[in-house]
C-alpha cells in the first residue's frame, strides 16, 4: 500500500489535484459532446468519446505541466491507434 501512496504522491506533484483534473475533463467533455451534437444533431458514439477522453485526460494534465513530455509522447500514441483503427474500420476514411 506504501508503494501505491508515494506513486499517487508523485502523480499528484507533477500533475496537480485529481478532484480538480476530474472536473477539468469532465466540463471539457461535456463542451465537445455538446458541440458535437449542436454541429450534427446526432449524439457523439461512445467509441469516440472514449478515444477523445484519453487524449483529454493528458490536455488536463498538460494544463498543469505542459512541459511533461511523456504527456504529449502519450498523445501522440493515442492518435496513431485512434488513426490506425479508423483507416482499419474505413480504408477510404479522410
Amino acid at each position: 500500500m506504501a508503494e501505491v501512496k508515494d506513486t499517487l504522491k508523485q502523480r499528484g506533484a507533477i500533475y496537480g489535484d485529481y478532484k480538480r483534473n476530474v472536473m477539468l475533463r469532465h466540463g471539457l467533455m461535456q463542451l465537445i459532446v455538446d458541440n458535437h451534437y449542436k454541429e450534427t444533431g446526432e449524439e457523439m458514439d461512445v467509441v469516440s468519446q472514449e478515444y477523445l477522453w484519453d487524449i483529454m485526460n493528458k490536455i488536463v494534465r498538460l494544463s498543469t505541466t505542459p512541459t511533461h513530455v511523456d504527456s504529449w509522447q502519450d498523445i501522440a500514441g493515442y492518435s496513431t491507434l485512434v488513426k490506425n483503427q479508423l483507416i482499419k474500420e474505413s480504408p477510404n476514411a479522410n
